[in-house]
């Protein structure tokens, strides 16, 4: 559960029969169920959203005293449908909007409680940033990026911070001699605690010439809540905290493997089995030693997403099935991918963020779109 501190500013133009409880009513009925909202005027983290409520109308001067004083945190204007609250949220974002286009705050987002969709989608957002500036989760990269990953690696180890996520490095040595002594999983264990990481990518490869894969094991971490990539990819293991942060569940980090008669093929060997309606161990595809998941999806609606290096966001909903038959020439698990006209377009011109893909089940588009937009640290001008 995610608690999010609410701020009320009203008037003396409430209402004589009118409640502050009838009024943020369906706030509560529609934001998403992992999220707690409560009232609190406790001073913010840098970086966690001002989520203010405009009770009243005549309520413009003290919401924007309070976003003046906070020029490093977000501010989300929260209206309703009665009461001159929304023609007071209207004053106060052309306000803000200001302020931020001349460099002098963060960006704001105005959002009716009225309007179910604006509301899933905005406090989705919102929460993630608050949890992440509140607790700065640690995300440990296991060895260096792999040399391959020249758009993903070091190249992207600033995106980490623009989201309040801390990076730790830790030298691959330390992985491979655990795993020799113990094994794998005890040894990535073993790590997490040490580390105190909320998250790892590992440079899986160096581990081939000691005999020994992380497939398996960072298909298990998932599983278990700890968000796992792959590679040392750190630009994918940043969108997969949000992700998982977000939609509450597990991620499917994947290679694109190819596009033809308008579907997309991706696959990889480290799904979290739990995304799975059955699966086998196989062994790892390039060099069949030890152990990967080959699995079956949940078929249907999934969110595909990655962010680039500099924060761009690439997201969209698609369709998710399994393959009729599983291709020899790709990693174990294989997804087919329907995607809509714009993402098609992206795919067949290589207008993408990196080799790999992250998925989830459901619809959290508009949520990453948010969080990608309105959440990321900001400075104001000197």
């Amino acid at each position: 559960m995610i608690t999010l501190n609410l701020r009320i500013f009203k008037s003396m133009l409430l209402p004589r029969n009118a409640t502050v409880e009838e009024y943020l009513a369906p706030l509560f009925k529609y934001a998403p169920k992992h999220v707690s909202i409560k009232q609190s005027d406790e001073p913010l983290k840098k970086g966690e959203p001002l989520l203010g409520f405009c009770l009243t109308g005549g309520t413009e001067a003290p919401f924007l005293q309070a976003a003046l004083e906070n020029p490093e945190n977000p501010a989300i204007i929260l209206v309703h449908n009665r009461a001159n609250s929304y023609a007071s949220g209207c004053e106060l974002a052309a306000r803000l909007n200001y302020e931020h286009k001349i460099g002098k705050r963060a960006p704001c987002v105005f959002c009716s409680i009225n309007d179910e969709q604006s509301v899933k989608s905005i406090i989705g957002a919102a929460a993630t940033a608050s949890s992440f500036a509140k607790k700065h989760p640690n995300l440990g990269v296991i060895g260096d990026p792999s040399p391959w990953l020249i758009a993903s690696g070091y190249f992207a180890e600033k995106l980490p911070g623009m989201y309040n996520i801390d990076l730790t490095k830790i030298k691959i040595e330390e992985l491979v001699q655990k795993s020799v002594e113990t094994n794998v999983e005890t040894a990535l264990e073993q790590i997490v605690k040490n580390y105190n990481l909320d998250a790892f990518t590992v440079r899986c490869f160096d581990l081939l010439p000691h005999k020994i894969t992380s497939c398996l094991e960072v298909s298990k971490f998932n599983d278990k809540g700890i968000t796992a990539g792959c590679e040392g990819d750190i630009a994918s293991a940043t969108t997969m905290m949000i992700i998982r942060s977000m939609a509450q569940s597990p991620v499917f980090m994947a290679n694109a493997t190819g596009f033809e008669d308008g579907k997309a093929t991706f696959a990889h060997c480290t799904i979290p089995r739990t995304l799975c309606t059955d699966s086998t161990v196989d062994t790892h595809y390039e060099s069949g030693l030890g152990h990967a998941v080959c699995g079956r999806v949940k078929e249907g609606q999934w969110t595909l997403a990655k962010l680039g290096a500099n924060g761009d966001l690439m997201t969209e909903v698609v369709d998710v099935k399994n393959p009729s038959e599983i291709s020899p020439h790709h990693c174990r698990t294989q997804i087919v991918v329907t995607p809509p006209k714009r993402l098609t377009k992206k795919l067949q011109r290589g207008e993408v963020l990196g080799n790999h893909f992250l998925f989830v089940p459901g619809n959290i588009r508009d949520e990453l779109r948010i969080f990608s937009e309105v959440f990321k640290q900001w400075k104001p001008i000197q």
